[in-house]
């Protein structure tokens, strides 16, 4: 009988221990910040969100709320808007005008044609002026292997041109 009234006993200090904390949490949560406030941040960073006018102040209006009140759900929702405003910037610069399309396509298979024709220094002058218009890996691994191409073709050039003794010699032919 003893250990149940002990058992009893505890749970009721756990049960008055817990409902002090919630009481203190509370007030200490309602006395931290204006509950009006926070909400109104809420609703105008939703709206701004929902009607996509502009995530900027959307996501101002969630971080100044965040500030208010360290909620885990609005650290998501402000996550979330970062990852939509750099997705967005970096796709920005990638929205291209049929113009710009059109010279990097050209610039492209010219430089191929260059390259293919050994005319390498001049292939890798259009590739870079291409990459510049829209810069992506695959053109970026097509301009190293071209660089390291000459490169190795200026190496072997070098090691067979042993100097002035092999040039020939324009005045006495005939």
């Amino acid at each position: 009988m003893y250990r149940i009234l002990l058992v009893q006993h505890h749970q009721t200090i756990i049960l008055n221990h817990t409902n002090d904390i919630t009481i203190a949490t509370q007030q200490a949560f309602d006395q931290s910040f204006d509950t009006e406030q926070y909400n109104q941040l809420i609703i105008e960073g939703r709206q701004l969100y929902k009607d996509s006018t502009d995530l900027n102040l959307a996501l101002q209006k969630y971080e100044q709320a965040f500030a208010m009140h360290k909620d885990p759900k609005l650290f998501k929702r402000i996550q979330k808007i970062h990852r939509e405003l750099a997705d967005s910037t970096k796709h920005k610069d990638s929205y291209k005008t049929e113009e710009d399309i059109d010279r990097y396509n050209n610039l492209v298979i010219d430089a191929k044609s260059m390259n293919e024709a050994g005319e390498k220094e001049d292939a890798l002058r259009l590739y870079k002026e291409a990459y510049n218009i829209d810069p992506s890996e695959k053109l970026k691994s097509k301009i190293d292997a071209l660089i390291s191409e000459i490169a190795d073709e200026k190496k072997a050039f070098d090691k067979t041109d042993t100097g002035p003794e092999n040039e020939l010699d324009v005045e006495n032919v005939q």
